[in-house]
């Protein structure tokens, strides 16, 4: 396994768009978080213990954080993609891999990028309490840290899927990007929960990862009573298992059938 890792950081380490996209994820986020925590905490007087305070915190962090992840899934759709553009799929097989071996290759930095993305959230929103809270009830609501982890999985996940089956660079991105981020997923889901009903669109691929953490606070907003799901965390986080399991066997089924 530590071979195939090694290789692996030999075709990412001097390639500049990898640590472009990847300091675009771990800077910008934590900095101007921190800033709109302390903003927050300011001026909602009444309502910051909602959203700026343990346990809700950690919440609120992992929420703001999963957009973020959008981020590393162009990553990967880019390592991915960049293995049929440069033909080195072709050529770990000529050397010797076997098929497993490459889709190992291609899952551990999934795994990597997921807890990078949760350290992430984490020390972010430890910075941010440690600015307006006291930090007595900081391991209370840490769950949704372990929640943004398998959040993460989903999302990186989906986006190696697209790589795969797309296979090119740009049409992959504007895959996962209209998707994601401009409203596919959140189209579908509404037509959905409209004519079936039942929150049946709320277990969509990625959307039912974003179930697991949504806004804090909310629902105890005047007037927003009714923004809970009829369903439990437990049931969306199982939901999210199960989608990772499929995502990864689609992901290996294809990389034992796919053409070199």
């Amino acid at each position: 396994m530590y071979k195939l890792l090694r290789v692996e950081w030999f075709k990412v380490k001097g390639y500049k768009a990898f640590w472009i996209i990847l300091a675009l994820f771990a800077i910008p986020f934590p900095i101007v978080f921190v800033q709109v925590v302390k903003k927050l905490d300011e001026q909602l007087s009444a309502f910051s213990t909602l959203i700026t305070a343990y346990p809700n915190l950690w919440q609120f962090t992992a929420y703001w954080g999963s957009y973020n992840i959008i981020l590393l899934g162009m990553l990967v759709i880019l390592m991915i993609t960049n293995e049929h553009t440069y033909r080195t799929m072709r050529q770990n097989i000529i050397d010797g891999w076997s098929r497993q071996q490459f889709f190992y290759a291609k899952l551990m930095p999934i795994f990597i990028l997921a807890l990078f993305s949760t350290v992430l959230i984490a020390l972010t929103g430890w910075i941010a309490g440690y600015e307006v809270d006291d930090l007595l009830n900081v391991n209370k609501g840490t769950t949704y840290i372990f929640y943004s982890f398998l959040q993460s999985l989903d999302y990186l996940l989906a986006a190696l899927f697209i790589g795969v089956y797309v296979k090119r660079a740009a049409l992959s991105i504007a895959i996962y990007f209209m998707y994601a981020i401009l409203g596919g997923e959140s189209l579908v889901r509404f037509l959905l929960n409209r004519y079936i009903g039942g929150e049946v669109g709320n277990f969509l691929p990625l959307q039912v990862s974003d179930e697991m953490i949504p806004i804090p606070g909310l629902d105890k907003l005047p007037g927003k009573s009714g923004f809970s799901s009829e369903y439990n965390t437990e049931t969306y986080l199982i939901a999210t298992l199960i989608y990772i399991a499929i995502f990864i066997y689609l992901i290996y089924r294809k990389l034992q059938k796919s053409d070199l």
